[in-house]
């Protein structure tokens, strides 16, 4: 086996696509080495913001392989003496084979002359370099440039490119470069070029030139480092959610150090703490021994240099000021309560076709007023929600909001404490803006769970109504996160009561609408978040599972439990083959209306219907949980083989139409059954 290096010298990647392009570089070199039958191993593809790189062991040659290749029928092949014709023997000719190697096809082939052929055992040498070229020209970002006079793009110019196997340069070209064997180390400590020798010594080279490869490696050290150095100050390293990943993949070689700002500013509130630490300076604060912020951080630097008390004062310095500005902001907000900042929010177009925020208060206010007969809220819980609603976008109002937009909401629930309102008000204003994103938590309880719902399905209501679906990948308001957490409040929020999103849906549109025609709006935003649902469960459920549970009749807050459910017996093997049986009788069943009657003179309609009673009354509470679906779909399939044994004995079109109405109105009520929890018709086994 050789080795192989490939290595893109690039200036700083951001960090939000580095693990994406490292991944895709990787399988992108992979795919192709099994394409091209070159075994391989330990093929590693590894970034930091300044390369992308992957190596690994590789055959020297092609596997060997054989193939079947067909040429002209028979009955052309030879002549009426029984030799070959030309075209035969062009054939032979075109692959370099005499015709001895000429036979008749079987199989598929039968009727037709073939060849067998060896294909050639081409060298890495010589299939590298143009397999490392498309696989990076294969790599797509999300965003790329130009920096040149010609059509090269990608996120961030590229500098430099190393191409080795063992010991040899590989001609390789991209980017308007050609690749080498010189590459480069930390840009503080080791800025001049250095060469490679060969291409198994390319980590231990950059580890010696302060550039440490691996991702892992690089969160492991900044963890321990940085928790050595708070617990000097008897405090532990805070890891904001993300800040770890996200440092690790700024710096090379990461060197961990410790500062301190005035004791001071702890009198700030911790949220803005974190922030002004965490979110806009990179650092990781000090939580003390009692769980409190310290008036200590750690930051961390790329690479050793030459004297870190300067960098240690620098950020130090840096870190006051913002603080400094944080505590004029919070006290100069404090001037005004934040209800004093409602009529306000008429002046702030949140978009030219979505009015101003002074619009989307008063229709959250008239949305939360319905939010007993939409969510189950009791009538001390809507007064809650509507002041929620009054209060929940003025934050955007403040100084502080406006220096760390970050903390939309969060400062609206401190400020509502502040002002002494609801507990229960303050909380729902907090929570407004979660989940955030697919890792993000929901908001806790029945208030603020309804007004995260409820804005969220205003907004996009006004979306739908006003025709701003994202294209493409571009989404700049964000409506597909929007969508995706209204999805996942229906499906995981647990706190409200089982939610009729048809009601819902028509509610909020019918405040942009004017009382104007809403199904078919209703049935786009239908469909604009079940797709958020299926990108949620992508790669970890079937898709056509997660359609069918998607049209079951039950509220998106089982969906989560009946997807399960319905999943694992599917993947059981043997709930497959039912489901064509339950496809067949809502096909035969049509329109019909479900209807049982008291007696069924053939015994196979009595089975069947004595089976569907004892599943209905087995129907269990409203607040249906995971065990009842385990239970539903149990009887789904006990209704299986009277069903079958039904189909079997009787012609369900019969001539006589009573007989056909009741038999019709007996299938339709086992499918109205079935399809609380899917639709089972959309169970087509695609995994994708």
């Amino acid at each position: 086996m050789k080795y192989f290096l490939l290595e893109m010298g690039v200036e700083e990647i951001p960090t939000a696509y580095l693990g994406a392009l490292t991944r895709s570089l990787g399988d992108g070199v992979r795919a192709r080495l099994s394409e091209q039958r070159l075994p391989f191993a330990d093929v590693q593809a590894h970034g930091t913001p300044r390369r992308l790189a992957v190596f690994g062991e590789v055959a020297e040659r092609q596997e060997p392989r054989r193939r079947q290749v067909k040429g002209p029928p028979l009955d052309r092949a030879r002549d009426a003496g029984g030799g070959f014709t030309a075209a035969a023997l062009g054939f032979a000719r075109r692959l370099g084979l005499g015709t001895d190697a000429l036979m008749a096809g079987e199989g598929a082939e039968a009727g037709y002359i073939v060849a067998t052929v060896d294909e050639p055992e081409a060298a890495a040498h010589d299939l590298l370099p143009a397999l490392l070229q498309e696989a990076m020209a294969a790599l797509n970002p999300p965003r790329s440039m130009r920096w040149a006079a010609d059509d090269r793009r990608f996120i961030r110019p590229v500098r430099w490119l190393v191409a080795l196997l063992d010991e040899t340069v590989l001609p390789v070209a991209a980017f308007g470069l050609e690749a080498g064997r010189v590459t480069y180390g930390n840009r503080t400590d080791y800025p001049d070029p250095f060469a490679l020798g060969h291409a198994r010594e390319y980590r231990a080279a950059l580890s010696a030139h302060r550039v440490e490869l691996t991702h892992d490696t690089r969160a492991a050290r900044i963890r321990a480092g940085g928790g050595s150095l708070a617990a000097e100050v008897g405090g532990s390293l805070f890891e904001y959610p993300g800040l770890l990943d996200e440092v690790a993949d700024l710096v090379e070689w990461p060197v961990p150090f410790r500062g301190e700002f005035e004791r001071a500013a702890l009198a700030l509130p911790a949220p803005i703490l974190e922030t002004a630490m965490a979110h806009h300076q990179r650092f990781f604060p000090v939580r003390s021994a009692e769980g409190r912020i310290d008036n200590a951080f750690v930051g961390v630097r790329n690479g050793e240099g030459l004297d870190l008390s300067r960098v240690i004062r620098g950020n130090e310095k840096v870190l006051q000021a913002r603080l400094a500005d944080a505590r004029f902001f919070f006290d100069d907000d404090r001037r005004r309560p934040l209800a004093a900042r409602v009529a306000d929010l008429d002046q702030v177009v949140l978009h030219e076709r979505l009015g101003t925020l002074g619009d989307k208060r008063r229709r959250l206010e008239r949305l939360c007023e319905r939010a007993d007969s939409l969510l189950g809220l009791s009538p001390a819980e809507v007064g809650q929600a509507v002041r929620a609603a009054t209060l929940a976008k003025a934050d955007l109002l403040t100084r502080m909001v406006g220096e760390f937009p970050e903390l939309q909401g969060t400062m609206g629930g401190i400020y509502a404490t502040q002002d002494g309102e609801d507990p229960v008000v303050a909380e729902a204003v907090s929570g407004q803006y979660h989940p955030a994103g697919p890792e993000d938590g929901l908001p806790g309880g029945r208030v603020p769970q309804a007004l995260a719902l409820l804005d969220r399905l205003d907004t996009l209501a006004g979306m739908e109504v006003q025709g701003l679906y994202p294209t493409g990948s571009q989404d700049p308001f964000g409506f597909r996160r929007l969508g995706l957490g209204l999805a996942r409040i229906l499906m995981e929020g647990g706190a409200l009561s089982p939610v009729p999103l048809d009601s819902l849906l028509d509610q909020a549109l019918e405040l942009w609408s004017g009382g104007a025609p809403r199904a078919e709006a209703r049935e786009r935003l239908k469909e604009f978040l079940g797709a958020r649902v299926k990108g949620y469960f992508s790669g970890k459920v079937r898709a056509d599972v997660v359609d069918a549970v998607l049209h079951g009749r039950e509220g998106w807050n089982s969906l989560p439990d009946r997807l399960r459910e319905l999943d694992r017996r599917l993947a059981a093997g043997d709930f497959e083959v039912m489901a064509a049986i339950f496809k067949r009788a809502t096909n035969l069943a049509g329109e019909a209306p479900p209807a049982l009657v008291d007696h069924y003179p053939d015994p196979s309609e009595e089975a069947l219907s004595a089976a569907l009673r004892r599943a209905t009354a087995e129907g269990g509470s409203a607040a249906r949980g995971g065990q009842y679906w385990r239970a539903y779909w149990e009887r789904v399939k006990d209704l299986y083989e009277p069903l079958d044994q039904f189909l079997e004995a009787v012609l369900v079109m019969d001539p006589d139409p009573p007989v056909r109405a009741r038999r019709l109105g007996l299938l339709a009520a086992v499918a109205d059954f079935v399809s609380r929890g899917a639709d089972l018709q959309r169970i087509t086994g695609e995994r994708g």
